[in-house]
């Protein structure tokens, strides 16, 4: 328990101290509700998984920690179809279905990496010291069997899938928040490519997003003046 504890000496008449008075007060649930705002501010109420805020954080310092041969990869995941779990099972269904997801994700991890939940569906995994890219592809390969298997939701087994981008440091990239960017790229294109997959991400792919950017800006431009 916490105690904040205040007193003073009490002086007798000959000038000595020899007790004290004050008061000891109990502020165990004061703490206790400072501790749970600090986890609140770091962590994702449902899952308690590292929220986006902690998870930038952690990968920033994990890029600039980084020294020599030593790779960095960051996997960007999106729960396939999830929308429809919310709307036929309802929200419900739908929360019971993340903390499932979140607890495979942190199973397969391990210790080996982070798992975050960024909002929604969309949760991240940061490994340092990964390997290969081909190493990344098979944990990343590994995710999307496991999150593929079905969900029980109160008896009844309900399907879920994963599409995963990926991108990895130091190739072409110095910040986090490229290797976020990068990654949420490569994912757009494994949705593209079907869903239930991982992609890599290629500076082809950046090309390809930015093309097609500015051929929605033209277009909507072209559309305001008929």
């Amino acid at each position: 328990r916490w105690w904040k504890l205040s007193g003073r000496r009490i002086r007798t008449k000959d000038g000595e101290s020899r007790n004290i008075r004050g008061v000891a007060a109990d502020i165990t649930s004061a703490k206790k509700a400072e501790a749970r705002v600090a986890h609140l501010a770091h962590f994702d109420s449902l899952t308690d998984l590292p929220n986006r805020a902690l998870f930038n954080q952690a990968l920033q310092r994990s890029v600039t920690r980084m020294r020599g041969d030593q790779k960095l990869a960051v996997l960007y995941l999106d729960l396939d179809h999830f929308k429809a779990i919310n709307d036929t099972l309802g929200h419900g269904a739908g929360d019971m279905v993340l903390k499932a997801v979140a607890n495979r994700l942190e199973n397969v991890i391990g210790i080996e990496g982070m798992v975050a939940r960024l909002g929604g569906d969309e949760f991240a995994i940061s490994l340092r010291n990964c390997g290969s890219i081909e190493d990344v592809v098979q944990i990343a390969n590994k995710i999307v069997d496991r999150i593929s298997e079905p969900v029980l939701v109160e008896g009844q087994p309900v399907a879920v899938g994963v599409s995963i981008g990926i991108a990895m440091a130091p190739e072409n990239i110095s910040s986090g928040e490229e290797l976020i960017k990068y990654s949420d790229i490569a994912l757009y294109h494994a949705k593209e490519n079907g869903r239930g997959c991982a992609s890599v991400f290629e500076p082809s792919m950046h090309e390809a997003v930015q093309q097609r950017r500015n051929i929605e800006m033209d277009l909507r431009a072209a559309l305001k003046r008929n």
